[in-house]
């Protein structure tokens, strides 16, 4: 099967649930979860992107290690800033992500998707990468880590695969702007930086602050 093999996206209405479902080989990936009320959500929404959702738990996947690391550096004020300052930046790099990823359904739509097994080699590579570098290759180590933090192996993969392809649409972007260009790195970032520009313009984005409590 391919990436993007079946994504449900179609929305009535916010108070029904919508899963988008990504199909990497015989596996349902899960891009985004929509459903009414925050308490409904994962432990929350954070934000809500068009018709999707970016839940507490989202956050708390990204800001976790962020917020460990602060709280080695900083005490009391500073500390509560700090973290606050790293839930903000991480809910607009997680907003602009979903954005990314609903621009990648869309040429999904359109037959244009990135093979399944293409996706798989990518994804284990990425995992086997990461088993090295951070947990010495030991994988044991990499899923006690993800137990002690309430994740499982499936939503680890389900992330790396999301990072995959929001990293082909971000190439994908710097071929049509930068090319050849002597500036190739900042023309990228400019380029990138006005297209997402260009998709928060468009889209229905509501931030939760309630959210950032759970």
């Amino acid at each position: 099967m391919e990436v993007c093999g079946r994504l449900l996206a179609n929305s009535v209405d916010l108070m029904k649930t919508h899963f988008l479902r990504n199909i990497v080989g015989a596996g349902a990936v899960f891009l985004a979860i929509s459903v009414a009320g925050a308490q409904e959500i994962l432990g929350g929404a954070a934000a809500f992107v068009n018709d999707d959702v970016i839940t507490v738990l989202q956050m708390r996947m990204v800001t976790a290690p962020k917020e460990k690391a602060a709280r080695e550096q900083f005490k009391g004020i500073e500390l509560a800033e700090k973290i606050k300052e790293i839930k903000a930046a991480t809910l607009e790099e997680l907003i602009d992500r979903q954005l990314i990823l609903q621009e990648y359904k869309k040429l999904c739509e359109k037959g244009n998707r990135i093979p399944g097994a293409a996706m798989n080699d990518r994804v284990d590579a990425k995992i086997a990468e990461i088993v090295e570098k951070e947990f010495g290759g030991d994988r044991s180590a990499l899923q006690r880590h993800l137990t002690a933090n309430g994740d499982t192996m499936d939503q680890f993969r389900t992330e790396q695969t999301c990072s995959i392809i929001v990293e082909c649409m971000r190439k994908q972007t710097y071929a049509k702007k930068a090319e050849g260009s002597a500036n190739a790195e900042q023309e990228h970032e400019q380029a990138i930086q006005k297209w997402i520009a260009s998709l928060r313009k468009k889209a229905f984005i509501r931030r939760n602050d309630l959210g950032f409590e759970k």
